[in-house]
């Protein structure tokens, strides 16, 4: 019997990674299901599990659960919000760019932006080496220097722009 192979443009898994936010090392992997929503992932995973009492876990946007309010940090959505919840999703921001740094380094592996052309089972192995390797590519060239300021609690400042 022949392995499957997915020919697709888009690869048919959808994989959750879990970044430490001060240094944007991944601590955790779950996903290689089929597509779905990015929060029903996240649900079934068993990350949030995972996290100490008290702590929560930081997330974008698709994130927004009445459910997870005690496990997830989430921005604020909508177009007409105040300018402290501007702030808020600023600082929000400020914090996850090591998250997203973290993915521009697993998304620079050709492997994860073109279709997957080899047997299915072998997706989450090739995931896992390629978390490896960006976690040692974080050790020799850390993406942090220092934690940022909203993380050692020391005051930040962020400023409303108003366009007029």
């Amino acid at each position: 019997m022949s392995p499957q192979v997915y020919k697709q443009k888009l690869t048919p898994f959808h994989l959750k990674v879990a970044t430490q936010i001060t240094s944007g090392r991944i601590l955790r992997i779950a996903g290689g299901v089929p597509r779905k929503m990015d929060l029903e992932i996240l649900k079934s995973s068993g990350l949030l599990e995972l996290l100490d009492p008290g702590e929560k876990g930081l997330a974008d946007k698709g994130y927004i659960d009445d459910t997870l309010l005690d496990k997830l940090i989430t921005p604020y959505k909508g177009g007409n919000l105040t300018d402290e919840k501007k702030v808020y999703n600023r600082a929000i921001s400020s914090v996850r760019i090591t998250i997203e740094r973290t993915n521009g380094i697993l998304k620079s592996f050709n492997i994860l932006r073109d279709a997957f052309r080899h047997a299915l089972p072998l997706h989450n192995i090739v995931f896992q080496v390629l978390c490896n390797l960006t976690n040692l590519h974080i050790h020799l060239f850390p993406l942090v220097k220092r934690p940022h300021r909203v993380l050692l609690g020391e005051p930040v400042r962020f400023s409303i722009r108003r366009h007029e």
